[in-house]
């Protein structure tokens, strides 16, 4: 098997729900798939784009007088190759590879040496370990990351109507099913991690010899992505009169005419409250006055956008109002 396969997985197949209808295009959409690297999920992103110009190529050149059949065919030749199409998305899927991979490899090894450097175990290791220890961090957790978020997450496209209904005048935000469960693989691995950190600075456990300082530095890390992951099991219902919040542990109903302000957190906030996305603060008037809350957003959640924009028209309209 083309090792390539391994980077279609999950879900390798050809987005049945993608099929025009048409034989010929629907032909040439599973032939571009097939050269295409990623989920399918990253997948259906450039698969959508192509399906829709293919659509409107066809319906245009059907309104010119030709038939649907002819049209197909024509509007297929003129976009080429399935294999040359194909290889604009591979390139930006290794070109996203190298630069996530970098960037978030670089961050990780930083915080691993920090580390090593509060623990004072930096003075007993010579200058080939320590860069051979740089080194591997970096490896280890870009090739980790860049995999991820280039070949396995894509944003997630708006949907028109709830998850489990069809509503005209409403959408749900929430997170996939794969983001929830690596939420809880992140919260149960950072937990155990925090156990052994803390259990560390009483002397106890394999990181006994990491110190108090160095085991206090991951216990804060730790626990900064425990709760980081919150945002996965976040569910927002919109309609038009009001957005329904439930969370872990939370839930509350904001009417949309009492939205007073929507903006993005600053750095200090972004510290305190951590959030595995953008975190916003959302102001509304109560019955008991002023309140706010905190809000975080990210690029693998369900009709994310679509609550920014409609947050973002709900504050200024009442600040226009008053």
């Amino acid at each position: 098997m083309n090792w390539f396969s391994v980077l279609r997985l999950p879900s390798p197949r050809f987005p049945n729900d993608l099929a025009t209808g048409d034989a010929v295009m629907d032909s040439y959409l599973e032939e571009l798939d097939g050269y295409c690297l990623g989920s399918a999920s990253v997948r259906r992103l450039y698969l959508s784009e192509i399906r829709d110009n293919l659509l409107e190529a066809r319906d245009q050149a059907v309104a010119e007088g030709l038939s649907r059949e002819v049209a197909a065919k024509r509007v297929v030749a003129d976009f080429g190759p399935a294999k040359e199409l194909a290889r604009v998305q591979r390139q930006g899927r290794w070109r996203d590879f190298r630069r996530g991979g970098l960037i978030m490899g670089l961050a990780f090894a930083v915080l691993m040496l920090i580390f090593h450097l509060l623990s004072g175990s930096l003075a007993t290791m010579g200058p080939v370990l320590l860069a051979g220890m740089f080194v591997f961090h970096g490896l280890f957790f870009g090739l980790l990351m860049g995999l991820w978020y280039s070949f396995m997450f894509a944003p997630t496209d708006p949907r028109p109507s709830f998850e489990d209904g069809d509503s005209e005048s409403g959408f749900l935000v929430y997170s996939p099913r794969s983001s929830r469960w690596l939420a809880v693989l992140m919260m149960v691995v950072m937990t155990g991690m925090a156990v052994a950190t803390v259990a560390g600075t009483l002397g106890l456990g394999f990181m006994a010899n990491a110190g108090v300082v160095g085991n206090a530095f991951l216990t804060l890390i730790a626990l900064h992505v425990v709760l980081s992951m919150r945002v996965a099991f976040i569910r927002i219902q919109a309609d038009q009169e009001q957005l329904h919040f439930r969370g872990l542990g939370t839930e509350c109903h904001i009417p949309l005419n009492a939205i007073t302000g929507f903006r993005p957190a600053k750095w200090w906030e972004r510290v305190l409250t951590p959030i595995a996305g953008a975190n916003y603060r959302l102001y509304w008037r109560g019955k008991d006055g002023e309140r706010a809350t905190w809000l975080g957003l990210n690029g693998e959640m369900t009709n994310a956008d679509r609550l920014r924009v409609l947050l973002d028209t709900s504050g200024s309209e009442r600040k226009a109002a008053d």
